[in-house]
């Protein structure tokens, strides 16, 4: 369908193949190709699609039909394993939001441009950087007040750090990591009088607090998860969360 879409639009407006209508079909082809895990097929299609914008805009112009075909040559090229590469036009593109947005940096698109930057720094393995950009992303998205699975989404990429340091022995910085992403998780589920988002951070925190031969604070962590988890499945409900914190307690007391 997306094809015949293409050769119909290009039918229409003949030697004005840089027409926009003819871009759109060229996007959600590359998007179907994308979702197949076909990423040559989309990297050519969305390939296509910058260069008509650049040739309908100007090579040097500043749009935002741009930046998002600069986003998703992005994509493609982390799929890839490209990452130097999608690190570049990521950077190119937030470059351009910011111009384009100029004062208008608590923006959405900002935020999709910062999020996609900390996911790559996380694939180069600069976690530093990764927190960073995540928590740029998570600022701007709360003040937006965006849906709550984007918030999710991003608490759970700085859940995804503190492994990455945890496996590396930072510790210091895996416990950061884990109080940021609790926060994170209470904002988003405020209203809610107990989440199981909630109760896996304070799992990781009571982790990190164990690795740290810090018995006490490991038992008063794991204790809240084990209340909360009861909350969520019931005081005397036979469920694997709270066996498990059951479990992590009975350690604790044995250290």
């Amino acid at each position: 369908m997306h094809k015949r879409s293409i050769e119909m639009r290009r039918a229409i407006h003949g030697h004005d193949n840089a027409h926009r209508s003819i871009a759109h079909s060229l996007m959600d082809l590359g998007h179907l190709y994308f979702d197949q895990e076909n990423y040559d097929e989309a990297a050519k299609l969305y390939k296509q699609r910058l260069e008509m914008y650049r040739t309908e805009y100007g090579s040097n112009s500043i749009h935002s039909n741009i930046t998002s075909s600069l986003c998703c040559m992005a994509n493609v090229y982390r799929e890839q394993g490209k990452l130097e590469e999608s690190l570049k036009l990521h950077e190119e593109s937030l470059t351009m939001r910011r111009a384009i947005l100029g004062n208008d940096r608590v923006h959405p698109n900002i935020a999709q441009s910062l999020y996609y930057l900390g996911h790559i720094y996380i694939d180069l393995e600069n976690y530093d950087e990764a927190a960073n950009f995540c928590e740029q992303s998570f600022e701007i998205h709360r003040k937006v007040q965006c849906a709550k699975s984007k918030l999710s989404d991003i608490a759970l990429s700085i859940n995804n750090l503190e492994n990455m340091y945890r496996e590396q022995g930072k510790l210091e910085k895996a416990l950061k990591m884990d109080e940021r992403a609790l926060e994170m998780r209470r904002l988003v589920h405020r209203h809610d009088k107990a989440h199981h988002n909630i109760a896996h951070s304070l799992t990781c925190i009571a982790y990190v607090h164990h690795d740290q031969e810090n018995y006490y604070e490991a038992e008063k962590v794991y204790e809240q998860s084990l209340e909360m988890y009861r909350t969520l499945h019931g005081r005397d409900s036979m469920h694997t969360d709270t066996a498990l914190s059951l479990s992590h307690l009975a350690i604790v007391y044995h250290a």
